[in-house]
């Protein structure tokens, strides 16, 4: 079954937003799964969406995280 990438990729997000995160990490989230498909490598694109939202559930992962960077060298 062969679905338009635009479509994929608002369905994706529409799953990470129901899995707690918010619209615009799950945009980003969902925007590099797709690519990775369109790219050719299926084994990094969407397929791997079960296994995110299952660590999502579990704790495994934590949405909606900001990074702060507290030290810097050059």
């Amino acid at each position: 079954m062969k679905i338009p990438h635009d479509r994929l990729r608002k369905l994706s997000t529409a799953i990470f937003t129901a899995a707690g995160c918010h619209e615009g990490e799950a945009e980003r989230i969902s925007h590099y799964l797709v690519e990775a498909n369109l790219a050719g490598h299926d084994s990094h694109g969407v397929l791997r969406i079960p296994s995110y939202v299952d660590w999502l559930r579990t704790g495994k992962v934590q949405a909606n995280k900001v990074l702060k960077v507290v030290f810097e060298t050059t």
